[in-house]
């Protein structure tokens, strides 16, 4: 029965060692999944750094005031497209070619002393602002906005000025707007042209009745699996560009989907940036854009918002007598569009060639962290502290349950048989004590002699016989 006991508690000790190793184990998995998703969700975004096709600069000034003293008007200004190469510099990109180098992390604006008074940068999109230096009489702000997609780059900066010459206000704004294409992505190698693959010896798979989805939009899922109520996950503004005359009005259209790619009803904000001047004879009303008969040439951007998500497009006014001029040189389509869409991943979403979150949601995602590390590591140290506490039992039982140790006895045999003296243990070979004296208190018998109790000091007695 002792042994059964023993065992049983051997038994409990293990089981709960084993317990807490699992828990220690599972605060260790939660730990290294957290970090390894936060750093997949990171990371998948591809490189922006390659060669990407820019269309032409465009530059458009409107002088709200402007004097005779002030000299001859703005005007012109630009640069023409073409093949320029963008290199990721940690959080920033250098754009080279077709007519400049720039910086995401500056003003495009080469207006001289100009400083840089706020900047902010996320994987896909860069805003900064720009602003002649104190004490300068010509005072100048530019604001400078660039926004990504893993194959587009939109880039949109308007600029006011401002300076008085004899006793007169002079008061200029510009804006300036162009994109990028990418043509062929670092580190990926280009697909072979047309006429270098060869002719499939198998026919052609028969068409299917549902629709083939976009390169760089999702295949949605069908009709039987959609669900109106679900969470939308990504959004798109179109046309990216619209080119519009004085007096027109344009609808721009939004969508929404969810994870599956099935279309939502999920309102979108859109809302107006631009120069003062233009915004006074330009309105977003509700979708639709309507241009004043009076209004100034030159662009605005639309901002479309989802959940905290940002997309942008660009309308450009221009002259009726200049459209069909512009709609060559933008190089639109017959409606004056360029119908790709703005796109960008919501929280959770999914989804190919997509904005990714702005700068502003990193504090969330580094507390999201922060909170697993915490957890993990509380859930180890209690993993640690139970496990200290289960070795310490199971020490505490193992000597419990550890047979006392063995007392040997020795049998002195009689005086009368001969004994060796390595037979017989140290007491047995030690002289016998001859009693002469008791303690009357605890009985301890003393030798002849001696007269106190070693025990208790009592005085002793002589043994009587």
């Amino acid at each position: 029965m002792i042994r059964l006991g023993q065992k049983l508690d051997q038994a409990k000790g293990q089981s709960f060692l084993r317990k807490c190793r699992t828990a220690l184990g599972f605060a260790c998995i939660l730990l290294l999944g957290t970090l390894s998703k936060r750093a997949g969700a990171e990371g998948d975004a591809p490189t922006l750094s390659g060669t990407w096709s820019a269309t032409p600069l465009r530059e458009a000034w409107s002088t709200s005031e402007w004097g005779d003293a002030c000299g001859p008007k703005p005007s012109g200004g630009g640069a023409p497209g073409g093949t320029v190469s963008i290199t990721e510099t940690g959080s920033e990109l250098l754009i080279q070619g077709a007519g400049a180098a720039f910086s995401t992390a500056n003003c495009l604006d080469p207006m001289p002393g100009l400083k840089r008074s706020s900047h902010s940068a996320s994987k896909r999109g860069w805003s900064s602002t720009c602003v002649s230096p104190a004490g300068d009489p010509r005072r100048a702000t530019i604001q400078t906005r660039i926004s990504a997609t893993d194959d587009t780059i939109v880039f949109s900066e308007t600029g006011v000025y401002e300076f008085a010459i004899k006793d007169t206000v002079c008061k200029a704004s510009v804006s300036r707007s162009r994109s990028f294409k990418l043509s062929e992505r670092a580190g990926v190698k280009a697909l072979p042209s047309a006429s270098a693959v060869a002719e499939p010896s198998a026919p052609p798979p028969a068409p299917s009745a549902q629709p083939t989805a976009k390169p760089d939009e999702p295949t949605p899922a069908p009709a039987s699996e959609c669900d109106p109520d679900a969470t939308p996950a990504r959004f798109e503004l179109r046309p990216s560009r619209k080119l519009l005359r004085p007096g027109d009005s344009f609808a721009f259209r939004t969508s929404s989907f969810d994870a599956k790619g099935c279309s939502l009803g999920s309102a979108v904000e859109l809302t107006l940036e631009g120069p003062a001047e233009l915004l006074a004879k330009v309105k977003m009303k509700g979708s639709t854009l309507e241009v004043d008969r009076d209004a100034p040439d030159g662009t605005v951007t639309i901002v479309a918002t989802l959940a905290g998500e940002t997309v942008q497009a660009t309308a450009e006014i221009t002259p009726i007598g200049s459209y069909d001029a512009l709609l060559r040189a933008r190089g639109l389509d017959a409606r004056g569009e360029d119908d790709r869409p703005q796109s960008a991943v919501l929280a959770g979403g999914v989804g190919s060639k997509t904005q990714r979150a702005s700068s502003q949601d990193r504090p969330n995602r580094i507390a999201l962290i922060a909170s697993a590390v915490g957890v993990a590591f509380v859930l180890a140290f209690i993993a640690l502290v139970l496990l200290r506490r289960g070795k310490r039992q199971t020490a505490s039982v193992e000597e419990e349950s550890a047979p006392p140790p063995a007392v040997e006895f020795f049998e002195v045999p009689p005086a009368s048989e001969p004994v060796l003296a390595a037979e017989v243990p140290l007491v047995a070979r030690l002289p016998p004590v001859v009693p002469g004296m008791v303690c009357p208190n605890c009985g301890e018998l003393y030798p002849k002699g001696t007269a106190f109790c070693g025990g208790d000091g009592t005085e002793l007695m002589p043994v009587n016989g």
